[in-house]
C-alpha cells in the first residue's frame, strides 16, 4: 500500500510538472506569435519609411554637385533629382503605396520644405 501511495504522489507530481510544462510551451508560443507581428509591424513600417525616406533625403553628393560643380550634363541630372525631390515635398497626394498621408502633409516634409527652397 505505502509503495502505491508514494507511486501515486510521484505520478501526480510528474503530471503536475507536465501540466506547467504545458503552460510553459503555451506562453512561448503566444510570445512568439506576438514578436512576429511586431516584426511583421516593423517590416512594412521600414519599407514605407524607407520608401518616404528615399525621396526627402538629400545625399551630400547631391548637395556638393549643386553647389560646386561645374554647369553641364551631370550638374542637370543633379538639378533633376533636387526638382523630384521638392515635387515630392510639395505634393498633395499619397505617393502610391508608401504612404496614406500626402506628403505635403508631412511634419518631415514642412521641416524640410524651407531647406530644398534655399
Amino acid at each position: 500500500d505505502a509503495i502505491l501511495a508514494s507511486m501515486e504522489n510521484i505520478l501526480e507530481g510528474f503530471q503536475a510538472d507536465l501540466g506547467g510544462i504545458s503552460d510553459e510551451i503555451r506562453h512561448l508560443q503566444d510570445e512568439s506569435l506576438s514578436m512576429n507581428v511586431k516584426l511583421k509591424n516593423r517590416r512594412a513600417v521600414e519599407t514605407r519609411l524607407g520608401a518616404v525616406l528615399q525621396h526627402l533625403v538629400l545625399p551630400e553628393q547631391l548637395i556638393v554637385g549643386i553647389c560646386e560643380a561645374d554647369v553641364n550634363d551631370d550638374y542637370l541630372q543633379l538639378v533633376h533629382e533636387l526638382d523630384a525631390k521638392m515635387r515630392f515635398v510639395r505634393a498633395k497626394q499619397p505617393l502610391d503605396d508608401a504612404t496614406t498621408v500626402a506628403p505635403s502633409d508631412m511634419v518631415a516634409t514642412q521641416q524640410v520644405e524651407p531647406q530644398l527652397e534655399r
